[in-house]
């Protein structure tokens, strides 16, 4: 008797570790798609700046015109630069654009005399974390 017990606890132990290590790999292979996923959105966004004119000290309307590929993106992050090669801080302009759309935006570039801008769009996940593309495309003015 104690035989048979000792042998159904061992199964029920065996189910419960293959159990355990299932879903631990499915966590895994789950969030390396979802990575690919936003990696494969990244490369089909094609969105160059094709103006950019300083308003004032360090406000500037930008241009952006995108291509026909890609999904929808969150927005794009900008750093601007002076002709000395000083940075300033990331920052964000929220809001799609459309494909085959040409969109100008104002934007505080938080720096004096930007001479350079380096943009990146970006998309927002499901629970609304954002995932910046690693590709960044530079404009000189």
């Amino acid at each position: 008797m104690s035989l048979v017990v000792m042998s159904l606890i061992i199964v029920v132990l065996v189910l419960i570790a293959i159990g355990i290590v299932w879903v631990v790999v499915m966590n895994i292979v789950g969030s390396g798609v979802e990575q690919v996923d936003y990696n494969s959105k990244c490369l089909n966004v094609n969105i160059r700046v094709t103006a950019v004119v300083n308003i004032d000290n360090t406000n500037y309307n930008i241009t952006f015109k995108r291509s026909a590929s890609g999904g929808d993106i969150a927005g794009m992050k900008l750093v601007f630069f002076n002709p000395s090669g000083e940075a300033s801080n990331v920052v964000g302009s929220e809001g799609n654009i459309e494909s085959l759309a040409t969109v100008t935006r104002s934007i505080n570039g938080e720096i004096e005399n930007a001479s350079k801008i380096e943009f990146t769009p970006y998309f927002e996940d499901a629970s609304e974390n954002q995932i910046v593309c690693s590709t960044t495309g530079t404009y000189e003015f």
